[in-house]
């Protein structure tokens, strides 16, 4: 099943791809055993959606959620490395979980970037945006009763 946004991207790559037949006046019309192509591709970045389409605002959306995931995990590396053994090793599994949280994040991002989810791929998505809000918020108060 093809979408709109595959469709347009099909359609952008192939107006992208510019085909030139050589024109020789010399050539007889029968003649087309000489004939190359030469294809220039042009620009192959993904195709850019309308400002207005509701798939942009979400992925825009999910990219700044994971944007914000990153710096709450930056933060947390710094200060474990000024907090006691005891206290970054006890942290650890949970500064684990939280980056592969991360991680299957930015998964999403990237396909949401070039398809649209599937209603599976959405509910996952719901209940992993829900969990790293949730550790960033326990972090943050983990960090606030430490400082």
């Amino acid at each position: 099943m093809l979408n709109r946004f595959s469709v347009a991207l099909l359609a952008g790559t192939l107006c992208g791809c510019t085909a030139v037949s050589p024109t020789d006046s010399s050539m007889e019309d029968s003649d087309f055993s000489k004939v190359g192509l030469d294809i220039e591709w042009g620009d192959t970045a993904p195709v850019e959606r309308e400002k207005d389409d509701p798939d942009e605002e979400a992925v825009e959306a999910l990219q700044k959620s994971y944007d914000a995931a990153i710096e709450v995990r930056d933060i947390l590396i710094d200060m474990s490395k000024e907090m006691k053994t005891e206290t970054r090793e006890s942290l650890a599994p949970a500064l684990g979980a939280f980056s592969k949280d991360i991680d299957a994040l930015k998964y999403y991002v990237d396909t949401a970037t070039y398809d649209e989810l599937t209603d599976e791929e959405h509910s996952v998505l719901l209940i992993l945006t829900a969990d790293i809000e949730h550790a960033m918020t326990v972090f943050g108060d983990i960090l606030a009763a430490l400082l």
